[in-house]
């Protein structure tokens, strides 16, 4: 009787030790995953949206791309890969959501390197940014500036730029965690019988805009949650990115607008992505 209890304690054992090992191991392999694979594993996400402005002639592509939180993690070299694939889609228009670096005040990379990088990045109807809470914060806003039209890029805050051959208005907010993000200036600068579209940092500022005539706006802000892990609520949930996640999101107002929210590019807090695959998303207005 002894020995078929100490055989049976024994297989229990063997079992308990697998199920820990292999537990072990499916786990250091997630983490693993998500420390050298996710952040690196860059998507190209497309949409269509219908132009119905006035006058409105041809597709015209928006390229973009957001929290590339710059640090020793994620470098000017890395960024090679969204470069390339930005320009390999020749969009009329490139937009960037904001955070550039991750934290100004402990980065020791050659900003030179950035402003470099940026001024590859390719579009004819130009190239446009908003700051984000990062790029105000750590003593980063001149930096900022300086880097992104050194790059080629025109900073918005709380400003609009006006296409009259495809009746398009662009709108960018300044960032509203640090910034001076105005929603109302939208009210202003909308036009009926344009397209008006928005862009800013935070995307949970679309509740503010329902009132108002916007057809699309894109943000970013949320990294889609960073680290995802089902049944669970997801690790990054920053102030104005409590609500809106990743992806598209449409509303019934008058405007019946349409918010994308993009997922960024790089990290922040934690070196880690897990079903939130870093993307550029390329708009199409047809």
């Amino acid at each position: 009787m002894t020995d078929v209890i100490i055989e049976t304690m024994f297989k229990i054992l063997k079992f308990l030790t697998i199920a820990v090992l292999f537990f072990v191991f499916t786990a250091a392999l997630l983490v693993g995953y998500a420390r050298y694979i996710e952040p690196y594993r860059l998507i190209s996400t497309e949409m269509t949206i219908v132009n119905n402005a006035d006058g409105s002639a041809g597709r015209v592509t928006v390229a973009v791309f957001a929290d590339t939180h710059f640090s020793d993690i994620y470098t000017p070299l890395h960024f090679n890969k969204a470069i390339d694939m930005i320009n390999s889609k020749n969009p009329d228009i490139i937009l960037f959501c904001g955070d550039l670096i991750d934290n100004f005040n402990s980065y020791d990379g050659e900003l030179e390197a950035i402003t470099s990088a940026l001024s590859r990045l390719s579009a004819p109807l130009g190239k446009f940014a908003v700051y984000g809470n990062h790029d105000y914060g750590g003593g980063g806003q001149r930096a900022f500036e300086d880097i992104m039209t050194g790059g080629g890029f025109k900073i918005l805050k709380n400003e609009s730029v006006e296409f009259g051959d495809i009746g398009l208005v662009l709108i960018g907010l300044d960032d509203f965690v640090l910034g001076y993000g105005d929603s109302g200036f939208v009210q202003e600068s909308a036009k009926p019988g344009w397209f008006n579209f928005v862009f800013c940092h935070e995307p949970d500022i679309v509740d503010e805009l329902l009132g108002y005539s916007v057809d699309f706006m894109v943000a970013a802000h949320t990294h889609g949650g960073q680290i995802n892990i089902p049944g669970h609520k997801h690790a990054y949930f920053p102030p104005y990115g409590q609500k809106y996640l990743m992806g598209v999101y449409s509303f019934e107002n008058a405007s019946q607008t349409v918010l994308y929210v993009n997922s960024g590019i790089a990290t922040t807090q934690m070196p880690y992505r897990f079903m939130a695959r870093p993307e550029v998303t390329f708009i199409h207005l047809d």
